[in-house]
């Protein structure tokens, strides 16, 4: 089966049931070691982290990010 097939099957599924294909999918992938970062996506990222080092109450907390998410979605 292709993978253009597959999506296909996928896309008739209710969207409950392929949220929980993409979580599956993401939690593999999440746990691969194959994946390497580009030089340049870790240099983004060690600036990112010294920045949040430097000055780490511009950070938000879960629950920060939580409710802005959840402000923007009912803005929409």
């Amino acid at each position: 089966m292709s993978i253009d097939q597959t999506v296909s099957q996928i896309s008739q599924l209710p969207v409950e049931d392929q949220l929980k294909i993409v979580h599956a999918i993401w939690d593999q992938i999440g746990h691969s070691n194959s994946l390497q970062l580009t030089p340049e996506q870790r240099k983004v990222l060690d600036q990112r982290m010294e920045r949040l080092r430097e000055n780490p109450e511009s950070a938000m907390t879960e629950s920060e990010l939580r409710q802005k998410l959840k402000d923007r979605r009912e803005r929409l």
